[in-house]
């Protein structure tokens, strides 16, 4: 054999052993990421039942140390932005608080609210009128809409005929076709569950504010809108108005 075939046929195994080499390494490289992706995985599986377990001890905790009273179980930890952990009663009880508190018209007990808000909360999207304040809030609508609003027998808002539609009716109907539950009622007054001592008071924000148009109660993507009676007429109908469409902005 030529020394020139020689060499040819040296630099051919070479290169081919070259490429099983990487290839082997390859391998190497995704069997060792796949090992430690499920590593990573089951490390932050840990994460969250700990992380589940340490929000019970950080409850307690904050509980022991501020004197607060209600059941750890209506509380909820948020961070300040300073980075104090703190307690709060969690949204979702407040709203059902606030929604039972406008079905009873008057204060609920806390053993009573699952079972009035399973038996009345609407179940449809859009906005819900609370009975009492159905023909008041036509009124405040009808004084800045052009399209014509009525209620049906559920309690859901609905254009009856569209008629030249300004802003209000266009954000009218943004809303009434959200995905959510917008449910509106008009009082000086809601009820919710105290921070300290988890016993259900009256919150009378008007009184606190005569120029507060409404409060909001959230939780999700329902909201309860508590519109002022205005008894002291310090808002007209259109300020009224305006303050509540802006809501879904």
């Amino acid at each position: 054999m030529k020394k020139k075939t020689k060499v040819i046929l040296a630099l051919i195994i070479v290169i081919i052993l070259g490429c099983l080499i990487d290839v082997f390494l390859v391998n190497k490289n995704v069997t060792k990421d796949t090992k430690e992706t499920n590593i990573t995985t089951e490390q932050q599986a840990n994460t969250t039942e700990l992380t589940s377990q340490e929000q019970k001890e950080i409850i307690e905790s904050i509980k022991n140390e501020t004197g607060l009273q209600a059941e750890s179980s209506l509380y909820e930890v948020d961070t300040e932005y300073d980075g104090r952990k703190v307690l709060n009663i969690k949204a979702s009880v407040q709203y059902k608080v606030a929604f039972a508190g406008i079905i009873k018209k008057q204060k609920p007990k806390m053993d009573e609210v699952d079972s009035i808000v399973n038996n009345n909360h609407p179940t449809k999207n859009g906005i819900w009128v609370e009975e009492k304040s159905r023909n008041q809030i036509l009124e405040l609508i009808s004084t800045n809409t052009n399209s014509t609003y009525k209620i049906d027998n559920e309690g859901y808002l609905y254009i009856e005929s569209k008629n030249n539609q300004n802003e209000y009716d266009k954000s009218l109907e943004e809303l009434i076709n959200q995905n959510g539950k917008m449910i509106l009622t008009i009082s000086n007054l809601y009820y919710e569950v105290d921070n300290v001592t988890g016993e259900i008071v009256e919150y009378p924000f008007e009184k606190l504010d005569n120029y507060q148009a409404y409060d909001k109660i959230e939780s999700e993507e329902n909201s309860i809108i508590v519109i002022t009676t205005n008894s002291m007429s310090k808002l007209t109908n259109k300020q009224i108005l305006d303050e509540v469409l802006q809501i879904k902005k």
